[in-house]
C-alpha cells in the first residue's frame, strides 16, 4: 500500500505495474481526466482477465479483506508515475504539489498528460522543460520534440545557440 494514498475509506484502488496499491476516491480520480471519468462511467466486467490493449482495466481481486467489493484498476504505470499523477490531481490539503525538477519526472508527467489527456499536467511538464532548458538545452529540446511542446522546443533551441 502506498504511504500517502492509503485512505481507509477509499472506494477505488489503483494497482501499479510494480504491484503498489493506491487507495483513493473515485470522485477525485474522475476530476483528474475525462479519460478516467469515462472509464469509471462504463460498466465493467469483473474478472475480465489481463489487459491486452495497454489501457487500465478493473479487476475483482481485493487488496485486503476489509475492503471487499472495492474495485481495483490495474494500471500500466509504475508506482512513482501514479504517485506523481495523484499528487498533481489531489487537493493541496492532502499533499503538496510535486516539483518537476528531474528530467525523469518531467518525462513521466508528459507521458501521463499525453496518455490520459490531462491538460493541466501537460502545461506543468512544458513549464518544467522551459526551466530545464536553461541548464540542459539539448535534453530539454529532445523531450520537447518528443511530446510536441512547441514553446519549450523553441526556448531550448534558442538556449542551445547561446551556449
Amino acid at each position: 500500500m502506498d504511504t500517502l494514498f492509503n485512505a481507509p475509506d477509499a472506494d477505488l484502488y489503483l494497482r501499479s505495474s510494480d504491484n503498489v496499491h493506491f487507495a483513493i476516491y473515485r470522485a477525485i480520480f474522475r476530476l483528474i481526466s475525462t479519460v478516467f471519468e469515462d472509464m469509471l462511467a462504463l460498466p465493467q466486467a469483473l474478472d475480465a482477465g489481463p489487459p491486452s490493449d495497454g489501457l487500465p482495466h478493473i479487476d475483482s481481486i481485493n487488496v485486503d479483506p476489509t475492503h471487499v467489493g472495492v474495485p481495483i484498476i490495474q494500471m500500466f504505470e509504475d508506482a512513482d508515475s501514479l504517485r506523481l499523477l495523484l499528487q498533481f490531481g489531489y487537493p493541496r490539503s492532502v499533499c503538496d504539489e510535486p516539483k518537476l525538477l528531474a528530467i525523469l519526472d518531467i518525462k513521466r508527467a508528459a507521458t501521463l498528460a499525453k496518455k490520459y489527456d490531462i491538460g493541466f499536467l501537460r502545461e506543468k511538464a512544458e513549464n518544467a522543460l522551459l526551466h530545464y532548458s536553461g541548464t540542459s538545452p539539448a535534453l530539454a529540446f529532445a523531450v520537447s520534440w518528443r511530446f510536441c511542446y512547441n514553446e519549450s522546443l523553441r526556448a531550448a533551441a534558442r538556449r542551445s545557440i547561446d551556449i
